[in-house]
């Protein structure tokens, strides 16, 4: 899988193998017990910190750990590496299957002992082992948003590295859990005043991310799955409350001031999300841009206008660097290539291979190569001693790689 996954959940209680293929899975064994000793999870904790900040900007109080829920978050991490189940089965676990802790969310939380008035479970999976990058892909999918920005008081979290799908170049993904609990009910009673909503981007946040790619599960925009859109902007109110949003406009400052054409979106799977909406522009928003926006409905009954303002971020190119410009004619000989720069991160170098001219018909002679990936941004090409020779001519390396944007770079390396 070669992009983002989501996975939302919300529960509510009463309220024969090649000297290649055997170095790469001891490789991938390697990693895999490596990150598992430095996980404390350190990447599940960045998360965690890191979305404390991001509540902070919408104004909300900061979770604090439980270690129940990381433990059901533990679990349910460890459920989907061990089976492979992400795509498969999301939130739920086989109790045939090993590592099965619970059925459903509702179920692992309950086995620790945790008790709370509700409950929710967002998973994630990227590509480079990065907790605010974990966070910040839940936070920009919008269906999951709304758990993150939901007035809890407890949270706890598990990031688990596991080995890529056989079809992916880079050999390790990182899957991520987060389990919350307990509604702060001092703010349900202080429910249906416009002041009390929230939305996201802020008001006055600066570095918004320009476009999303739809891939979150469900799906907010199936008829537009794996395309970039503009970044979703949302309005959420507190849990008891009742959100009708009659109209968005979102115009940019520095165009001709016409409204941006986009979907707004009040349902989820066909049911009415009774206190949170979002907003999605079609086509990706322009970088380093003031953006206005603009809400209007009822909350409660209550009619309400919202303005504020963001502005998104400066575009940085993303770039390839390579540690040189090619494979020399020596056995052994190396290069290391590093993807950086883009509107996201997740990088994927996703595609290795020679290029080359014929010079007629008949056998050509092309080098044999192997590829490491220490991190899934950087990857070590080795050549063998076969040369790129015979009845071909004008022998290339050819190496490309994306960001979590979807966009795509690509760079050629002679072959001597």
């Amino acid at each position: 899988m070669n992009k983002h996954s989501f996975f939302k959940e919300k529960i509510a209680s009463p309220m024969g193998l090649t000297l290649i293929s055997v170095a790469i899975l001891l490789l991938i064994a390697f990693m895999q017990a490596a990150w598992a000793q430095t996980n404390k999870p350190d990447l599940a904790l960045e998360a965690f910190e890191h979305l404390n900040e991001r509540r902070k900007q919408v104004g909300l109080a900061p979770l604090k750990w439980n270690a129940a829920l990381a433990l059901s978050a533990k679990a349910h991490a460890n459920y989907i590496v061990v089976n492979n189940s992400l795509a498969s089965e999301g939130h739920n676990e086989t109790p045939s299957k090993p590592a099965f802790y619970g059925a459903t969310p509702k179920e692992r939380i309950n086995k620790t002992g945790f008790i709370g008035n509700r409950t929710a479970e967002n998973i994630s999976m990227v590509s480079y082992p990065s907790g605010a990058l974990a966070t910040d892909s839940l936070i920009d999918a919008p269906y999951h948003r709304e758990a993150e920005f939901a007035p809890y008081l407890e949270a706890g979290a598990a990031m688990l590295p596991k080995a890529a799908n056989p079809s992916a170049i880079n050999p390790m993904e990182f899957i991520y859990v987060i389990n919350f609990g307990k509604i702060d009910a001092r703010l349900v009673e202080k429910s249906g005043k416009p002041e009390h909503l929230f939305v996201y981007p802020v008001d006055g946040q600066k570095n918004v991310p320009a476009e999303w790619v739809v891939n979150e599960s469900p799906n907010p925009l199936p008829q537009m799955d794996g395309q970039r859109v503009g970044y979703p902007i949302s309005i959420s109110a507190n849990p008891e409350d009742r959100l009708i949003v009659t109209s968005f406009i979102l115009r940019a400052a520095d165009a001709d001031n016409a409204p941006i054409i986009g979907e707004l979106i009040t349902t989820e799977e066909g049911k009415p999300m009774n206190s949170y909406a979002f907003w999605i522009a079609v086509k990706p928003l322009i970088e380093n841009t003031n953006y206005s926006a603009e809400v209007s409905g009822t909350l409660n009954g209550r009619s309400f206008k919202r303005k504020w303002s963001f502005s998104t971020a400066i575009g940085i190119p993303l770039v390839l660097t390579p540690s040189a410009t090619n494979l020399s004619d020596q056995a052994d000989s190396v290069v290391t290539v590093k993807i950086s720069g883009g509107t996201g991160q997740n990088y994927e170098i996703n595609q290795i291979g020679q290029t080359y001219r014929s010079k007629g018909i008949g056998p050509s002679e092309l080098i044999l190569f192997t590829t490491e990936h220490p991190l899934p941004d950087t990857v070590i090409i080795r050549r063998s001693d076969k040369p790129c020779s015979g009845l071909v001519s004008a022998c290339q390396l050819t190496v490309a790689g994306k960001d979590s944007s979807g966009k795509v770079v690509s760079i050629t390396l002679s072959i001597k």
